[in-house]
């Protein structure tokens, strides 16, 4: 549709734009090493300034998904005790493992990337979350006319040019799918396998779309910071806090919550060094 057609939205896009230059980026003392690293870079590499700003809106909008998916992670944990206990056991013995096989002067356990994907249980804590509280619709374009035929037998043609467009979370909360799909159970993912009309469903999580690129990304960070945080604190709800994800944000990959919650915590005692390679 016209972008015309929607002046309010035109008008939020350009403030958006309206971004600092690249030396007003790097003359600032709070500038995070990452975006002072990658605007150097882009700046060396005879990127335009429309390409920098274009960057750093996309940054910033990675990292609201991030931070969404790490506090319904969190969150989840701390509303479901066998839940949190259920992680802390798997990461907990991991580190025990890890440390096991470590030289008595060696001072910080190292994680890779691959040891943090192969603990099904976070795997399994991160995938639910995003069942559970994503809204993201998907559009694409149709590069090709395409016939398909529904599992009723009807058929149907997309013409090349189309918008088509999905809603994975109606899949997400699909009974034929997820058994008690309403129900968080932090363990569902665990060697698991799902089936819609006796068929294996090959994404049964879509909260960033299939080939998204920096989707990897994403899930390792928000286990990462799961894994450290459960690993080195004492967590819990203070009474009476709850949430629910705002339905009003229905569009947005991960929806934010209705309210902020407030917790308690502490550093467990005698814990390990942790870092991530």
């Amino acid at each position: 549709m016209p972008v015309k057609l929607f002046p309010k939205a035109v008008k939020a896009l350009e403030g958006l734009c309206n971004q600092p230059t690249s030396a007003e980026l790097l003359q600032r003392d709070d500038l995070s090493e990452y975006l002072r690293f990658s605007t150097n870079f882009m700046l060396e590499h005879n990127q335009t300034e429309q390409d920098i700003i274009g960057h750093n809106l996309v940054y910033l909008h990675v990292n609201y998904n991030t931070f969404r998916l790490a506090f319904w992670s969190l969150y989840k944990l701390l509303e479901n005790r066998e839940a949190l206990e259920g992680l802390r056991k798997e990461i907990d013995e991991v580190v025990r493992c890890k440390r096991a096989e470590m030289d008595d002067d060696e001072e910080e356990i190292v994680f890779s990337m691959e040891e943090i994907d192969s603990l099904k249980v976070l795997d399994s804590v991160v995938n639910e979350t995003l069942r559970v509280s994503s809204g993201v619709f998907v559009v694409r374009s149709v590069l090709e006319d395409t016939e398909f035929e529904m599992e009723n037998g009807q058929n149907f043609t997309v013409r090349k040019g189309d918008k088509v467009a999905m809603y994975p979370p109606a899949m997400h909360k699909d009974p034929e799918i997820f058994e008690n799909p309403d129900e968080y159970k932090y363990d569902r993912f665990v060697d698991a396998k799902f089936y819609k009309y006796g068929k294996e469903v090959k994404n049964p999580v879509m909260a960033f779309g299939a080939l998204c690129p920096g989707k990897k990304y994403a899930i390792v960070q928000s286990k990462w910071f799961l894994l450290s945080s459960m690993y080195s604190f004492d967590m819990e709800l203070c009474d009476g806090e709850s949430t629910q994800p705002d339905i009003n944000y229905y569009g947005h990959e991960i929806l934010p919550p209705t309210k902020e919650v407030q917790i308690r915590y502490k550093l467990r005692q005698n814990i390990e060094k942790l870092s991530f390679l």
